[in-house]
């Protein structure tokens, strides 16, 4: 009677182990499968309480910055249509340096652009030209 308890509990477990790995199994089929994830990149937008939207490397320590700042502009065209482009902060007729000090109380959110963003061209370097958004 103790060998068919032993028998039992050994079947048991081999069950249970089998439907673990079956759905370790499945659940990697499934993450391979699914939609492959576009990586972030060292680049964030800041949304600021004003309705400003500014882009460039984010730090926070020792104080709030952002590196290589550009920023949003909104602006209507000949045909009164709105127009949406970003351009680098420097580039301001005012000339200021390239980073700027936020407000961590004036901040709505921030959030890592994708490594696909057309922005990301701007802010590395590797483009010059200013980007629009098409209506």
């Amino acid at each position: 009677m103790a060998q068919t308890f032993n028998n039992k509990k050994i079947f048991v477990i081999l069950i249970v182990l089998l439907v673990a790995l079956l759905a370790s199994l499945l659940f990697f089929i499934f993450r391979i499968n699914s939609n492959e994830k576009i990586e972030s990149s060292k680049y964030s937008a800041v949304y600021l309480k004003t309705g400003d939207i500014y882009f460039g490397e984010l730090s926070w320590f020792p104080r709030l910055k952002l590196k290589n700042p550009w920023f949003l502009q909104r602006v209507n065209d000949s045909n009164n249509q709105p127009q949406v482009s970003v351009a680098p902060l420097a580039d301001a007729f005012w000339k200021p340096v390239d980073e700027i000090y936020l407000n961590k109380d004036e901040i709505v959110f921030t959030t890592k652009l994708r490594g696909d963003s057309p922005v990301i061209p701007l802010l590395s370097g590797q483009s010059s030209n200013q980007v629009q958004t098409p209506q």
